[in-house]
Parts: structure tokens; sequence; C-alpha cells
């Protein structure tokens, strides 16, 4: 076929324009190639064809007879019978000749003629005789190339999908010799691209139109197709590049104009733009398809359906079919889309005119579904019910046999609704509508074609129909905000530049409560017009959600600037009563209610009102409880009154009769209940009357039965998933969590895909303890939903069963399922990062850092996400405390590394998130205090008490920081401060008694307590118990301290110290120095009971051991040391190495911490256990640790013995300076340590300085409140060796009141002494 590649893309264009309808282009084709090469039959014949297509028979008839050429008779012959078969008077004695002449050219035609011949009968959609013809050629030629394209081309279009199937071995049958070829029409491409996109395949689509355009390049129909795939895959970036190409190349392009309207209004939303390309689109179809009314039609039903009400679309779309009717003023279905047209521009319930338009139609076309769908529409909103009824009945038989439909059951909802008809039918109406019209999205791929079965305009009516019954009161509406959930998301999704959808979509959000998703739609809607002021006024109400009145007052303020009409709007003088309200203005609110209920449409419906009842009954409903706040009873009663007047017999007053109810409960129970009892269960509200009523027997009468009772009631009656739910909810709060277990599993049996339920019945089954139940639950709920918050909830409960694996799974799982990069999926992915990274520090610090260091990366594009929107200043801190959050848990884990540097380094950027952020800074503080950097420990604490003076933390790190600075009078200053404010701050008390003995003042603390003892009023709490006994242990009391601690034993918050203290005065009762050698000659003779007080003390002691279960780490660890300490106190070699072996593991570098621990208690511990065992080089080395200890108050009593335990082994290794270097320091941090100046005085002793020793004594002596027998035996000694015999009397004396049985003292001291008084 050499003739065709001499005219490849001429005829490749000519056949596109064909296949396209666009005949006048044809012709232009045609001229350009007559002006280039001369006429042919072929060019002849296609010009002719374009006449004819367009209508001009006679014309097209003329220059078919003047065509005689052997390749073009046959096509000709019959395009000249179709021409006098289409004539409206059909002359059929030139028919059969031509019939004739046919038979004969057939018999003499070669394949060019058959070619020709098959391609006019595609043409005019003879399927059938045109693959006839191309067989004949393929049967002489089977690889002929533009047979076998046509011939997949009249498969692919033929409608039966057996033959579709084949189509695309014709177009392979080409595209194999790719490779061979010369020449591969670009047709054969687009013809496999088509088949592909039949199949949904549009990638593989794609990848055929790029490889066409290589082969290809100046064929513009090939961009255009490109333009329709990259539409089809959502791909803006390829769809806008495509139409730009297009452009370049062929700047009238009808189609790239129609893409380029498409775009501004769907992708970019800019309404104004895409009705001026329209505009130009519009031009184009005068200048280069004047009469081609089809496509006129076409463009004007395609943007109709996407203004979505757009009055400057819709007058541009009006004109293309004011064209198209005056072409062909008979199509009824161009009178029946003016008729919509006209629908759609109607404002308010009147819609005369448009109903005349359908009628016009119908008469035009009798069979006219569509035309008679508009006049029930129109009679509807005309309010002509009965004849509407009589059409909708008749059109409801109709449908039955061609099939249902979304408009159908759109307009059974709107005569219901008309019709006063039960709520619930109506819902039922409209979820069957959605239900309908979501099958078309999943059907069709996005294009032209989508866009007119989709309708997003129909769809926005439908969600507003919906969200009319979606409210944020009553359970039904669930249903109905699901049904605009899945509308919305297709709509917006496909058209994300419809602003509507955009704000429908936030306020579908703002109901169902997710109010940053509503946030997020909102910011979009200004981006796209920042002078709307539906999104303004809707921005408002978000405000109000937040709890931010000013935020709401702006917007207010700002739509109103935009627009003055919104003070005509009662939803704006809501939002400002609410606004009002949130800043306890409440004759404001008052104010503007009452200016709310003087405008049109809200006392009465008025035709061209766009308030809806619920919302007008809304004003009634806050106006009376804004009346019953000011105590104004008389005025809330007659608004209520009035309310019932005019919402009677319609679905509000239900709402209204449960307003009612609310004002009545208060003086009037009974009167109340009887009001709520009258709505019955086939009522609106029927939900909400009974859980009013429910309330009031829980708050008013506290009958716990009756209130269950009505949400039994209500399951009996309205036998649905979310009445379970709120049974469930309502045993939940009377405690009773079996059977609300039962009443959520039978929730979830009715809806299995609402995983919010399955988490509730997962929660009630772990506050039962009934872990396996709660993880099958929530494994279900995951399954099925896949929601978010489940994989959590199931991830935190397999947490907190320690199932380190399960939670890295779930974990995992999720992490990979949130891909997005939205504000949402980012936020969640924070939560589970931060989970994973609680699982990895057990066993991979590193990986712990790492994760976290995603999550803080994450954190912050949140964050610069909210700074972007307007988000509120509550919002902004929440997000920048989560970010400082993030830094300081990485900084505990640097901590627990020992990197203080980097862990310095966070907490600084924690406060960069957030000033002044008080965890960071106590951090910070402690931190620093640990590595004793006083300085800049007090200087954050300095900056918490500026913000908070009264900040407990702070205030004892202060004091710590100014002890150690031996800045006594300081260190009491802020404890005396606290303590005046709150006498009863029981952790200060605690602290300041012990301050106090440090400083040697404990008799000081005393007032404290009785200060405390005067603000308590009834029982005495356990944290003053708790107090009472750390003040007699410390006043060398055991006995005392050990009753004040059992009553604080049993408490939530002071039981473990309380039981730590009473093992350790077990254990070490006078504060034995357990392991040293240096005192144990004078004490262990001291007392010949001893061995039998230590027996019963140690037993005392493992009680109470096996009492205590600390939950925390550190009390863990605690606990572990002291059953170590009660194996040393038994002093058997075994028990001793059993003792340091559980010391050892306590320092065991860990899984979080790949370090050996310096936990001082722990090595202390050992200290003990080797001196026992008299292992001492193993003791010093540990020594070595305790002496590179940094005092601090909470490891002061462990310091302080492993201390002691030091100063025993040097004076034993003849180490006076190292003892007296070490008691200094001991002495520093405690003056009232008996047992160091114990020592004190033994050094002095040894070196028979017996002055010095006694005074050293005298303050062990005072320190030990005079009660130990030992120290009072060498205080006597000691004054007797000084030559102060009446001193060493009058000591001996008070030993032997408080020892009869110490007769050592009389035979050694008392005699002697009296002997030397005597002389």
């Amino acid at each position: 076929m050499a003739s065709l590649e001499n005219d490849a893309d001429l005829l490749n264009e000519i056949i596109y324009y064909g296949r396209e309808k666009l005949y006048h282009h044809i012709q232009k084709a045609v001229l350009e190639g007559r002006r280039k090469k001369g006429g042919t039959p072929l060019l002849a014949f296609w010009n002719a064809f374009s006449l004819m297509m367009e209508g001009s028979l006679a014309e097209a008839m003329q220059e078919f007879k003047q065509i005689n050429h052997r390749d073009v008779i046959l096509c000709t012959t019959l395009a000249l019978i179709h021409c006098h078969k289409q004539s409206p008077t059909v002359d059929r004695e030139t028919v059969q000749k031509l019939d004739g002449r046919m038979r004969e050219e057939r018999k003499t035609c070669g394949e060019m003629g058959w070619y020709h011949a098959g391609m006019f009968l595609w043409m005019v959609g003879r399927h059938d005789k045109a693959r006839e013809y191309i067989a004949r050629v393929l049967k002489g030629s089977p690889d002929n190339v533009e047979a076998c394209t046509l011939y997949g081309w009249i498969d692919l279009t033929c409608g039966r999908d057996s033959l579709v199937k084949k189509s695309v071995d014709y177009f392979d049958r080409v595209l194999v010799k790719k490779d061979t070829l010369s020449y591969i029409p670009p047709d054969c491409f687009l013809g496999k691209a088509r088949f592909f996109e039949m199949r949904n395949e549009f990638a593989g689509a794609l990848d055929l139109i790029n490889l066409a355009i290589v082969d290809h390049l100046e064929f513009t129909p090939i961009l255009v197709e490109k333009c329709r795939v990259s539409l089809a895959l959502k791909n803006w970036d390829q769809f806008t590049d495509a139409t730009q190409r297009i452009l370049g190349q062929s700047p009238t392009s009808i189609d790239a104009h129609r893409y380029q309207a498409l775009w501004l209004q769907c992708k970019c939303g800019k309404t104004k733009e895409a009705a001026e390309r329209l505009g130009e689109v519009i031009e184009l179809i005068d200048r280069l398809e004047p009469r081609n009314h089809r496509l006129c039609y076409e463009t004007s039903k395609i943007f109709s359906r996407m203004a979505a009400g757009n009055q400057l679309i819709l007058q541009q779309t009006a004109a293309l079919l004011e064209r198209a009717r005056t072409l062909a003023p008979a199509a009824s279905d161009y009178v029946t889309e003016l008729g919509c047209q006209a629908l759609m521009r109607v404002k308010g319930s009147v819609a005369r005119d448009a109903e005349k338009i359908f009628r016009e139609a119908l008469k035009l076309d009798e069979t006219s579904v569509s035309a008679l769908t508009g006049i029930i529409w129109c009679q509807l909103l005309n309010g002509e019910l009965e004849d509407a009824q009589q059409q909708l009945e008749f059109l409801t038989e109709l449908q039955s046999s061609i099939g249902q439909s979304s408009d159908l059951y759109y307009l059974h909802a709107l005569l219901a609704e008309k019709k006063a008809a039960p709520t619930m039918e109506i819902m039922e109406k409209l979820c069957e509508a959605q239900k309908y019209h979501s099958e078309w999205a999943k059907k069709l791929p996005l294009g032209f074609d989508y866009f007119i079965q989709f309708n997003p305009h129909f769809t926005l009516l439908l969600v507003k129909f919906l969200m009319k019954y979606a409210s944020e009161d009553g359970l039904s509406s669930v249903k109905m905000l699901n049904s605009c959930e899945i509308l919305l998301e297709e709509l917006t999704g496909k058209s994300p530049g419809l602003i509507e959808g955009l704000y429908l979509t936030s306020k579908l959000w703002l109901i169902k409560g997710d109010l940053s998703r509503a946030q997020t739609g909102l910011t979009e809607c200004v981006k796209l017009d920042p002078t709307y002021s539906p999104a303004l006024l809707l921005s408002a109400e978000l405000a109000l959600k937040k709890g931010d009145y000013m935020l709401c007052r702006q917007h207010l303020d700002e739509g109103l600037s935009h627009n003055f009409e919104v003070r005509e709007s009662p939803h704006y003088h809501l939002l400002r009563s609410r606004a009002c309200m949130l800043e306890n203005n409440i004759r404001g609110a008052k104010d503007a209610l009452v200016t709310a209920l003087g405008l049109p449409g809200v006392k009465k419906q008025t035709d061209n009102s766009n308030i809806t009842a619920a919302e007008r009954s809304v004003i009634f409903i806050e106006l009376c409880a804004i009346y019953t706040r000011l105590k104004k009873p008389a005025e809330a009663m007659a608004i209520v009154t009035e309310a019932t007047t005019i919402f009677a017999g319609t679905s509000e007053q239900f709402r209204i009769s449960v307003a009612h109810a609310d004002l009545l409960a208060a003086t009037d129970v009974d009167g109340a209940l009887s009001l709520l009892r009258t709505i019955t269960p086939n009522d609106p509200y029927y939900v909400i009357s009974q859980q009013k009523m429910a309330e009031i027997y829980l708050k008013h009468r506290k009958d716990r039965r009756m209130y269950i009772k009505c949400f039994e009631d209500l399951t009996a009656n309205v036998s649905t998933a979310q009445c379970f739910d709120l049974l469930g909810d309502a045993l939940m709060t009377i405690k009773e969590h079996g059977r609300a277990i039962d009443a959520y599993q039978t929730a979830i049996k009715k809806d299995p895909h609402n995983g919010q339920m399955a988490s509730k019945a997962g929660k009630a089954m772990i506050r039962t303890h009934n872990y396996s139940r709660a993880i099958t639950y929530y494994e279900t709920a995951v399954k099925l939903g896949k929601q978010t918050h489940l994989r959590y909830d199931l991830a935190e409960l397999h947490m907190k069963l320690h199932q380190y694996e399960k939670v890295e799974k779930v974990v995992t799982a999720a992490l990979e399922s949130e891909t997005g990069e939205d504000v949402h999926t980012r936020q969640v992915r924070v939560k589970f990062l931060l989970l994973q990274a609680q699982v990895s520090e057990k066993s991979d610090v590193q990986r712990a850092l790492d994760l976290l260091n995603v999550a803080k990366e994450q954190q912050a594009k949140v964050l610069r996400a909210y700074q972007s929107t307007e988000s509120t200043a509550t919002e902004l801190d929440e997000q920048r405390q989560k970010a400082a959050d993030i830094c300081c848990y990485s900084a505990t884990l640097f901590i627990s590394r020992r990197d203080h540097e980097a862990a310095a380094r966070l907490y600084q950027e924690a406060l960069l998130f957030m000033d002044n952020y008080e965890r960071a800074l106590v951090a910070l503080a402690e931190m620093y205090l640990s590595m004793d950097n006083l300085d800049a420990c007090h200087q954050h604490c300095t900056t918490i008490l500026r913000h908070i003076t009264d900040h407990e933390v702070a205030t004892m790190m202060i004091a710590e920081v100014q002890f150690r600075k031996e800045q006594y009078d300081l260190a009491t200053f802020h404890f005396e401060q606290l303590l005046e404010k709150a006498p009863t701050h029981f952790e200060a008390l605690s602290r300041i008694i012990d301050l106090m003995r440090r400083l040697g003042k404990l008799k000081d603390s005393e007032e404290f307590m009785k200060q405390a003892e005067k603000h308590i009023t009834v029982t005495i709490p356990a944290g003053l118990h708790y107090c009472k006994g750390l003040y007699k242990r410390y006043s060398g009391d055991p006995t005392e301290a050990l009753q004040c601690f059992n009553l604080a034993r049993k408490d939530k918050e002071w039981g473990e110290r309380a039981i730590c203290q009473m093992i350790d005065i077990c254990l070490y009762p006078d504060g034995e120095t357990l392991g040293g050698e240096v005192l144990s000659a004078v004490e262990s003779d001291s007392d010949a009971d001893q061995h039998g007080y230590e027996d019963m003390a140690v037993k005392t002691a493992e009680r109470l051991l096996s009492e205590w279960q600390p939950t925390s780490e550190a009390g863990k660890n605690r606990k572990r040391v002291v059953e170590g300490h009660l194996l040393l106190r038994k002093k058997g070699r075994q028990e001793v190495e059993e003792a340091i072996l559980l010391f050892m593991d306590v320092l065991r570098p860990s899984e979080r911490n790949s370090q050996i621990q310096e936990y001082t208690p722990a090595i202390v511990g050992m200290i003990t256990g080797y001196m026992l065992i008299k292992q001492f080089p193993r003791a010093r080395s540990q020594m070595k640790r305790i002496a590179r200890k940094v005092w601090s108050f909470d490891e002061a009593d462990d310091l302080e013995r492993g201390w002691l335990l030091m100063v025993d082994h040097y004076i034993s290794s003849s180490r006076t300076e190292d003892a007296n270097r070490t008691l200094g320091r001991i002495v520093q941090y405690n003056q009232s340590c008996s047992k160091a100046w114990e020592y004190y005085g033994h050094l002095c002793e040894k070196a028979s300085n017996f002055t010095e020793a006694a005074k050293n004594y005298e303050n062990a002596w005072r320190f030990s409140s005079q009660s130990n027998a030992v120290i009072g035996y060498k205080l006597a000694f000691n004054y007797m060796k000084a030559q102060r015999y009446v001193d060493a009397v009058e000591v001996c004396y008070k030993v032997l009141e408080l020892h009869p049985n110490y007769p050592r003292i009389r035979k050694d001291i008392l005699e002697k002494a009296r002997s030397q008084i005597r002389l």
C-alpha cells in the first residue's frame, strides 16, 4: 500500500479526526493536503465524508458522484447508499441501483478498495461489515500493517467482550515487528494503548504512548491521548506537560484547551480562569467545528457537572448548549440537558422555567427517562408533591426493568422529606442513593466521562442532603456520616480544587471530631480562595471546638469583611454567641441569639432560606440554655414553648422535647421523664431522649438500675451497633465491666469493621485483666478495619505484658502501612516510632536513639505544618512539647550511657522547641547536680522557680546545691518558704527533717510537723506518719519510728519508702558499721541478748521484704540490694558470698546500658561483704569507686555507710590521715552522724588525747540521743581519763538507767570515778 505510505501522516490525522468525530477538522486537513500535494480521489472522498457526517447530505453526494477511482470507488458507492438512507426522503430506486453497482465493484475491487471501504463502514458504526471487508484484505496480505491496525480497532470498538479481548492480537501482530518494519502507523500504538485503558492498565498504556511519541514526534493526537491517560493516572505533572506540548505544536487544539480548563477547575480551583479558558474553547469550536453540535453538547455537559453550581462556568456551558440546540433543534437530549443546567442555576425552591424545558424535551422524545426525572425534580421543588409522587411511582416501575439509579433514590428521599416521612426512611433512601452513585466512581477512570457520570454537582447535593441528617447528635447519623465520607473522599481525591468539596469534607471531619483533618481541609480552602466565607465561618466553628474564642472572633470578622451578607446568616450569630459563652460573656451570647431569632427563615422557613430545621432548632435550644444560666426560668420556658409551636409536626419537635425535659429536670424530674417517654422508637432523636432519660435517672435519682434500663430499652428498640456501644459505655460508667464486654461484643458483631468498638471491648477486657481476649479482639479488629489507633492499642498491650517481640511486629506493620506524607500520618508515625524506641532501649540503645532521631525529624515537620496553618496557641504548644519530649527521651538514653555532653545538647534543643520547658530544665538541673556542676544546676533551678515559685523538685535541688556549698541558712530558707505556703507538703517536710538532721538541728524541724498537724482536720495522712517516723529514727528512737512507719506502709505513695526505712531499722538499729573491725570489740559484748534481737530483726525484715512489691526499675534494684543486706546480716560465709553475687548482678551491665553500673547501694553492699569475709584487696577496689562518688541527697545514707567502712579500714591499716579526711567529708554532709564522731573519738583516744576524744564522744552521745550504751561507755571512760570524774559518773548513771544489765560500766568506770572523787 505504497499510496498510504506516501500520505501517511495526513491519512493518520484524518482517521483520528474521523474516529473522534471532528469532521470539520477533516475538511481542514484535506484542504491542507490539497494545498501541499494537490487533489487526490482519496482526499476528495474524505472531504465528502466529513460533509456527510456534518449533515450536508446533498453537497456530500455531489462530491461523491465526482469520484471515480478504482481504490475508492467501493467506499464511495457505500457512502452514496448511506447518504440516500439518511435523507428525509429515501430514493429507493437509486439505492437499488447503487446496491447493484456495489456488488459489481466488489468483484473487481483490489486491496486498497476493500481497505477504504472497511474504514468507511467502521466510521459509520457498521462494525460487522467493516470486519468482513478488512478480513478480505488480511486473507490476501496477512501482514498488511494498516489492515491489521484497522481490524484491531474494529474489534476494540465493537462492544463485544469476546472480540475486544482478541483485538490486541492484531496490534501485537504489527508491534512485534517494530524493529524490522520501516513504518508503523500511530493508530497501532494508540489502539493497543486504548486496549490497556479499557482494562484499567493505564501504566502500560502510558508506556506505549511514550513509544509512539518517539516514533511520531509531530503527531499531536498522541499527546492528546497522553493527556487522557495521565489524567486517568491522576498524574497532574505529566498531564500539564502534555497539554503544554500540544499547545506548542497546535495552539488551536480544542482538546488541549478543554483539558486546561479541566485542570484549572478541578486541580487548581481557579474557576474564573477556567471559565475564561472555556470561553476560548467556545471560540475555537465556532471557528474549527462550527457545525459540531455533539461537541458543543458534550463539552457543555462535562463542564456543567464540574462547575458545582459556579455561575461563571454555567454561563459558558449554557452558551455551548444553545449552539448545539440551534444546530440540532430536534435533539431531545440537548433540550433535557438545557433543563438540567437551568435546574443547576435555580436558587431557592422554585424551578418553573426548568420544568417547562423538561416538558419540551419530553414532547420531542416521550421515552426520555432523563426528561421525566427532571420534571419530577422540578415538581418536588415547586411543592407539587402529589403529581411528583405519581410520576415517581411510574418512573420507579420503569427503572425496575432498566436498573436503579442514584437520582431515583435521591428523589424518593426528597419526596419523603417534603411529606414529613419518618427520618429513618429518608436516611435509608439517601444511603441507597450514595451506594448506587459510588458504584459509578469505581467503574470509570478519571476523565471527561467520569465527570459526566459521577457528576460533582449532584454529588455535592447528595452530600448536603446527607449532612442534614448527620449532625453531632444521635447515633443514626453515623451511617450518614460514613456515606458522606465515601462520596467526599472520591470527590476531593479526583477534584482537589473543588472548593465546596473541600469545605464539606472539613465540615464532615468537624462533625466527626477530627479537628486536625478539619483544619487541614480548611487551610486548603483558604489557599484556593481567601474570601470564601463558608470556610471562614467553619474555621470560626473549629476555633470554638478548640476553645479559642479569640481566633473564632477573628475568623468571623474576616468572613464579614469579605461578604457583608454573612450578617444575615443565623449561623454567624450562633457562632458569635458560642464565642461569647467561651469568654463567659453570657449576656453577649444571649444578644447574638436574639438577633439570630429575628432573621428571616429562623422562626418561619422561607423558600430562599438555606438554613435547615436542625440549625433553626439549635438556636432556640441554646437560647433556652442561656436563659437558664442567667436564672431566668420564665424566659427559658417561653422560648421552649415557642419552639414547640414552631416545630410541631416536624422532626425537630422531638429535639425541642429533649431540651424541654432538660429544663424541667431541675425542678420536676417526673415531668421531665414523662415528656421524654412520649418520644417513641420511630421518632427522630429517640436515641438522644433515652440518653437524656438515663442521665436524669443517674444524676437526679441516683438510680443505677433505671440508668442501665434506659440503654437496654434503647438496644431492644434500635438494635444497631451504635446503641449497643452506648450500652457498653453506660455499663463501664457504673463499673460493670463484664456486662460491658458483652455489649461491645454484640456491637462488633453488628459492625465488624468498627475498630473503635473493638478498642473499647479490648480496654474493658484489660480492666478485667482478661488480656488474652483483649489481644484477640485487637488483632481481629486490625485485620478487619486496619485502623491505626487499634494497632497502637494492641502494641501498648503487648508492651504492658512485656511481649516485646510482638510489640516490634505490630509496630513494624503499622509503620509499613503509614506511608503518607500528610500531617496526620506523620503524627501517627511519631507515636509508633516512640513505642518502637521503648522496645529497642531494652536491648539496643543505639537503635533506640536512631529511632528517636527519626521521630524528632517527623515531629519537626509536623510542627512546621502546624505553624504554616491557622493553629491555636494550645495546638502549637502541644506539638512543641511533643518535639521537646522526644529530645528529653533521647537525652535520658545518653545519660544512661554517661554521655552527658550529648544529653545536654538534646536538653538545650528541647528548650529551643519550647522555651522554659519544665521537664527539660529539671532534667538539666538534675544532670548537672549529678556531675557536681553546682553553678549550672543552680542557674536552671532559678529559671524554674522564676516561673513556678513553689516548684518542689527545683526547690529541693537548689537547697541541695546550697547545702553542698555550705550555705546552710539558704538551704533551709527554700523549704521553709514552701512549708509556710503548704504546711502539709510532706515531701518538703521529709526533706527539711533530713536537712535539719544533717545540720545538727533536728529539733528545729519539730515545729514544722506541729504546723502540719494543725492543718489536718480528719485522718492523719500517711505522709505525716512517714515524716514522724523519720524524725523518731533520727532522734534515736527506733521503736517509735517503726510504729510510725508501720502506719504508712500500706499507702500507695509513701508505703515503699516506709517499708524500706523499716527494713533498714531492723538491720541497722543503731547505725552499726557492719563489716567494720575497729569498734566491734566494745560492741560485741555490749548486750547479752544482742544475738537474739538480731535474729528477730532479720525475720521481721524478711517479712517486710516479702510485702514490698516495687514497680519502678529503681525500686526493684533497691529491693535486691536489701535482700543482699539481709544475707550479710546473717554473717555466714555462704550467705555473704551469695549476697556479693547478688550485688554484682545488680551492677552488671544491662541490656540498656553496656557499661558497668555505678549503683552506690550495691557497691557499699559489696564492700561490706568483702570486709566480712576478710577479702580486703577486693574491698579496697570497691572503696575507690565510692571515693569518687559525688554526694547527693538521694544517695546520702548509702554513701555515708560506705565512707564509714572506708574510715574503719583506714584506721585498721593505720592510715590516720586518710581516716580523718574521710570523716571530715562525712561530717560536712551530716553533722549528726554519731558514728563519725565515734570514729573521731576513737582516733583521739588511740593517740591518748583523752580531752579531744571526750569532745568527739560528747557529739556522738548527743546525736545518738544519749541512748547508745557503747558510746556512753566510751564517753565516760574518756571523761575519767581526762580527770572529769563527775561527768563520768553522770554518764554512767544515764547508761545504767537505760541499760541496767550493762555491768561493765559500773566496774570499769563508775566505781573508779567515785573513788577519785572521794580522794
